[in-house]
């Protein structure tokens, strides 16, 4: 399991403290990440594939509210599970806070699935997540091989893979 060291960092015009999460240098994301041509993209995410497949969107409301969906298809019911991020957070975060829930989701499965695979429409959350070193997204990406862990000691030979697919074409603006 990835070990992090917990420091508390204040905000100053609040007065509270939040989390701020460190990682080992070299902690390797072990999924495969697959960015290939819009045609191709398309075709796979519209596609069969064997285990767990799941869609996944963050945004961020000119309101400035923001969250992010987890979709997938259970048998022949689509589940999903949503989360709230608040008004404090940009359309990046909540794009890497939905891959890091896509992760729970699939390990927090009764069974754990033979195959994972993620389709993210935006490339910087993706990119993000093969790395853990400072920066925006950093919790996010550490929180991603916890994740990945926790599925790898349920079921070691689980083939995870997060693949980038367009957005919704057809219903823009609905």
């Amino acid at each position: 399991m990835l070990s992090t060291t917990r420091r508390q960092a204040a905000i100053g015009y609040s007065r509270r403290t939040v989390e701020v999460v460190t990682a080992p240098a070299g902690v390797k994301l072990d999924v495969d990440i697959v960015i290939g041509e819009r045609k191709e993209a398309e075709e796979q995410a519209q596609g069969e594939r064997r285990g767990l497949r799941i869609f996944v969107d963050g945004s961020r409301l000119s309101s400035g509210a923001s969250g992010c969906a987890v979709v997938w298809k259970d048998g022949d019911q689509w589940r999903d599970t949503r989360v709230h991020a608040g008004y404090n957070q940009e359309a990046y975060g909540t794009e890497c806070m939905a891959l890091v829930r896509t992760l729970e989701v699939a390990a927090s499965r009764r069974t754990a699935p033979e195959a994972v695979t993620i389709f993210s429409d935006f490339q910087a959350a993706i990119g993000r997540m093969a790395s853990s070193e400072l920066g925006p997204g950093q919790k996010h990406a550490i929180l991603a091989r916890e994740w990945i862990a926790k599925l790898k000691g349920r079921k070691p030979d689980v083939q995870i893979e997060i693949r980038w697919c367009p957005g919704p074409l057809r219903n823009r603006g609905k």
